[in-house]
């Protein structure tokens, strides 16, 4: 969870959802969290992003995974539910998906208007997921069992969430991260003409919201520069 731009939408999900970030009340919220799996096929499945038609899933190094937080603001009732997948990207074919299930099980409580999925932005992974021939040319095709694993998997963390709801409270913080990432092109970078505001080559601004229920931490979601080959 290390994009900068995730944590603006989710701030900015948050306020039109009416739920400030920051309050003087202990437990102004309640907090939910939750895990799923959405491993796609394991072999002989095309690999989301790389482009090649050879490039293709050959047994499961490591599963992937969902993970889903919803917020309720206690005061009025509103709610946000903020996903991050270990996928490359989200289409709008997993999120209609993954609305229409929400909206068979709870209703209008879920909508497009408080629910924010996200990527890692992994290419580690199966593809065919998309309703758009762009993405699924190189894996030949939309592949079902691929976005049934995906959106099963997007919504069962929602719902393991949703059932995890307490009284909790949410903080905001920023900082500076040095060491844990590079730039991706330095070559690239020094042609910049505004390089002179980052010495480092890298920006290192880091900011976290932090979940908790009563006085226990149960998760956060980091948003900094994304740590990229060399």
């Amino acid at each position: 969870m290390r994009s900068t731009w995730v944590l603006t939408c989710l701030a900015g999900l948050l306020v039109l959802s009416g739920l400030p970030v920051a309050t003087a009340a202990p437990e102004p919220y309640l907090v939910g969290r939750g895990i799923s799996d959405v491993t796609g096929p394991a072999a002989e499945n095309g690999m989301m992003g790389y482009s090649k038609f050879d490039q293709k899933t050959a047994g499961i190094h490591q599963r992937q995974r969902s993970r889903a937080y919803v917020v309720v603001d206690r005061s009025t009732g509103k709610r946000v539910a903020y996903v991050n997948a270990d996928l490359a990207m989200i289409f709008r074919a997993v999120q209609e998906a993954v609305l229409d299930k929400l909206r068979t099980r709870y209703g209008a409580l879920y909508t497009r208007e408080n629910v924010l999925l996200s990527a890692t932005h992994t290419h580690a992974g199966p593809g065919g997921y998309s309703h758009n021939l762009a993405y699924n040319l190189s894996i030949l095709g939309m592949q079902q069992q691929t976005l049934d694993a995906v959106t099963d998997g997007i919504t069962e963390s929602i719902v393991e969430a949703h059932d995890d709801l307490a009284p909790g409270s949410l903080s905001l913080g920023r900082g500076e991260l040095t060491d844990a990432s590079v730039n991706r092109s330095r070559v690239a970078f020094e042609r910049n003409p505004d390089k002179g505001h980052f010495p480092q080559a890298i920006d290192p601004a880091m900011t976290v919201l932090k979940f908790k229920q009563g006085s226990r931490d149960v998760g956060a979601i980091g948003g900094s520069p994304p740590t990229t080959r060399p």
